[in-house]
This record gives C-alpha cells, structure tokens and sequence, in this order.
C-alpha cells in the first residue's frame, strides 16, 4: 500500500508539471501546423515597442514596430488594436495608445516582419498628457471575418 501512495503522489506531480508546461507547446504547434488565417499569427510582445513624443500642445505622435509572425502559407489581413487597458491602469499610456485606434495589416504566407506604424493622435482632450515616452511588451488584439484574438 505504502509503494502505491508513492506511485500515486509522483503520478500528480508529474500530471501538475505536464499541465503546466504542455499547453504552450501544444499552442504553438498548433499554430506552426494546423492553423489558419488570425490563429496561425504569432505576436512577439517581447521584440515589440512603441514611442511616444509631442509634436505640438494637441498633438502626439505614436510610433510602434510590432513583431508579427504568420506559420501558414496562406497570406492573412487583420485589423489590430492595442488593447485598452486604461480602465484598469491609470496610465497615460494606454489612454494614447486607445486613441490610436485600429490599423491593418497584411502578412504573406510564411512571413515575419515588423510592422512599423506612424500615427498622430490628437490629445487635447486626454488627461494625464506626457511629453514623450516608450513602452514594451504592448498587448494587441486581431480581427478578421468576424474572429478575435488577444495577443
């Protein structure tokens, strides 16, 4: 009985280490095999980065280059947007970034790149302004035909 209690204890402890380490993996050869359109898309937050300068009292330019990897052959275009975080941060950060609005990208089969975007937002009306400023690891979600993903 007592060798059957070991047995059973490591047993849970190799099914905790196995749940806890194979769904990552699982995901992205998903992703690198069998998926399509938005889920064979691979955002690195991490190589991805965005900064902030004041061009004028009612202006801000955001300048971001997202990391974007497509696993599938086919080409794929979706519609991105930083995710809007300012309702549970008070940053001025995510405040610029949701005025930034969405934005689309088009990636052929098999391509990574870094998607530059240049945009100018108006801030006059946004509270909290700051002069300039960066960010890593920003946090995206892509539509397209009707499906959503948090990246």
């Amino acid at each position: 009985m007592k060798s059957l209690n070991k047995f059973i204890g490591r047993a849970v402890i190799i099914a905790i280490f196995a749940a806890a380490l194979l769904p990552p993996w699982i995901v992205e050869k998903y992703q690198q095999t069998l998926a399509t359109g938005i889920y064979a898309v691979h955002y690195d937050p991490q190589a991805s980065n965005c900064q902030f300068e004041k061009t004028s009292d009612e202006t801000m330019l955001i300048q971001c280059n997202l990391a974007f990897e497509n696993y599938s052959s086919d080409d794929v275009q979706f519609t991105a947007e930083f995710e809007d975080r300012s309702r549970l941060e008070d940053n001025p950060v995510y405040d610029l970034l949701e005025a930034a609005g969405s934005f689309k990208i088009a990636l052929s089969g098999d391509e990574y790149g870094i998607i530059t975007i240049n945009k100018e937002v108006d801030v006059a009306d946004l509270n909290n302004q700051i002069e300039a400023g960066g960010g890593y690891g920003i946090t995206v979600t892509i539509q397209s035909e009707g499906k959503m993903r948090k990246l």
